[in-house]
């Protein structure tokens, strides 16, 4: 049975409580699982990409009493989620305008490091709830060749796999699971247009839909940086600028000074020759409270991007990945 779940994970930051690892690098202790959200969707009838991911993101910050300032979120490299990927920087922008929030982090795992994503233990106590189940024990009364009694049938498997997982404890919490229908994806705006806006970036200037999209394109770019496993979308501080006209919460405001001094975001790990004997990454907590390593890290980041063959754009925070990254870059910016 072709099926697509999707897990949402949220996490409880432990935020003001640090821990120390066996080289001295101070870090904040492991956030704790908290609630865990699941979409369930027919792959048979329905696509799934980086638009639908956003929108059930959307939907589900939503039901927040309170949206967060800071929102990261971290996934697996899979194309749907991977930073590099043009029609991900426009999901998450758009939920990220959306939102009207301070910060919104996407950052990836290194390939072969998933392992450690929060949300693959859930996914173990979800398998588990699936023990010695068969979803729709009748199946072989429907009729495989007729696409109404197909929807029935999998509609009928999603029903029952929904029961069983709203039932199951996660975290101490019970799992939400929703069923989206085929016929009722609720793809609402600015997520409704996926088909042209991956034509628009694909075909660039040669795109009749080029004129339509660029402003909105290049005003992403402008509030994004880029950096290998994730993306970083902030607030500006131009009064000019409709969007970041409203006033950061203090805490907002700390964090884009310190990654705004000349870094842009988050500095890219870089091992220093004397600290740690140069064989191991300082923490980033270390980083922000030390405004020696801070100056340090800064420095050598400026002399990485100088390095690097391609480049970086001179209009905002794009890092290069290839020449062709470069050219569809510039069809938007400047």
């Amino acid at each position: 049975m072709l099926t697509l779940v999707l897990g949402y994970l949220e996490l409880k930051a432990n935020s003001n409580l640090t821990t120390k690892d066996k080289h001295e690098r101070k870090f904040f202790l492991k956030p704790e699982n908290h609630q865990m959200n699941i979409v369930n969707r027919t792959f048979y009838f329905t696509n799934s990409n980086a638009f639908t991911h956003a929108s059930d993101l959307h939907k589900l910050l939503m039901k927040r009493e309170k949206l967060p300032a800071v929102l990261v979120l971290t996934s697996d490299n899979g194309t749907d989620f991977c930073p590099n990927n043009y029609l991900v920087f426009m999901a998450l922008g758009r939920l990220w305008k959306l939102l009207k929030i301070d910060h919104l982090f996407a950052c990836s795992f290194a390939p072969g490091m998933s392992k450690y994503n929060f949300i693959e233990m859930a996914w173990a106590t979800m398998s588990k709830a699936l023990a010695q189940i068969t979803l729709v024990p009748d199946a072989a009364k429907y009729d495989q060749k007729n696409s109404n009694e197909m929807e029935q049938l999998f509609e009928t498997a999603m029903q029952d796999l929904g029961i069983i997982w709203n039932n199951t404890k996660y975290a101490g919490k019970n799992v939400f699971c929703e069923y989206m229908k085929p016929n009722n994806l609720n793809l609402e705006k600015p997520f409704d247009d996926y088909d042209d806006v991956k034509e628009v970036l694909q075909s660039g200037r040669k795109s009749a839909n080029h004129n339509k999209y660029k402003n909105e394109i290049k005003f992403l770019f402008r509030h994004c940086c880029r950096r290998g496993y994730y993306l970083h979308f902030k607030k500006c501080y131009k009064l000019s600028c409709e969007h970041c006209r409203d006033k950061m919460c203090p805490e907002s405001f700390d964090i884009l000074t310190k990654l705004d001094s000349k870094n842009d975001s988050i500095p890219p790990p870089i091992l220093i020759n004397d600290l740690y004997e140069g064989k191991h990454y300082p923490s980033l907590f270390d980083i922000f409270h030390s405004e020696t390593l801070l100056k340090k890290m800064t420095e050598l980041s400026k002399k990485r991007q100088e390095e690097l063959e391609v480049g970086k754009c001179h209009f905002c925070s794009w890092e290069y990945e290839t020449e062709a990254d470069k050219t569809k870059h510039n069809h938007f910016c400047p």
